[in-house]
C-alpha cells in the first residue's frame, strides 16, 4: 500500500464486462474482516481541538459533550470505540452537532 492508501491488484472477473480494458483504473472496496461495531453517522461526530466528540441530550434542552475514540469510516458512518468499561450512550445528537458546538464556543467567548 502506498502513501495514498492505494494498492495494485490483479483480478479475474466471473462476469467479464467487455467495456473494461487492460490497464484501466477502478475504485473498489475489499472486505477483509467483518465484525459488528458501534457506529454513528459521520455528521454526529464533531471535532474540537483536534479531538472527536459526540453530543448527548440531557434534561431541559441541554446537551453534554463527550470525548470519543473513532475507528473505521464507511458509507457515511464512523466506528466509535468505547473506552474501557464505557459503552455508547443510547441517545446521541445526529443532526446539528456542529451547530451545538458553535453555540457552545460562542457562549464560552462571552
Amino acid at each position: 500500500m502506498d502513501e495514498n492508501r492505494s494498492v495494485a491488484v490483479h483480478c479475474h472477473f466471473k462476469n467479464y464486462d467487455n467495456s473494461l480494458l487492460p490497464g484501466m483504473f477502478m475504485n473498489a472496496s475489499i472486505q477483509v474482516n467483518q465484525q459488528n461495531v458501534a457506529a454513528v453517522p459521520e455528521e454526529a461526530v464533531t471535532t474540537w481541538q483536534d479531538k472527536p466528540y459526540l453530543f448527548i441530550p440531557e434534561n431541559n434542552n441541554s446537551f453534554r459533550m463527550i470525548h470519543i475514540k473513532t475507528g473505521m469510516k464507511q458509507d457515511g458512518f464512523v466506528e466509535v470505540i468505547p473506552e474501557s468499561g464505557n459503552s455508547l450512550p443510547e441517545k446521541i445528537v445526529t443532526k446539528g452537532a456542529y451547530t451545538l458546538l458553535m453555540q457552545l464556543m460562542n457562549k464560552a467567548e462571552e
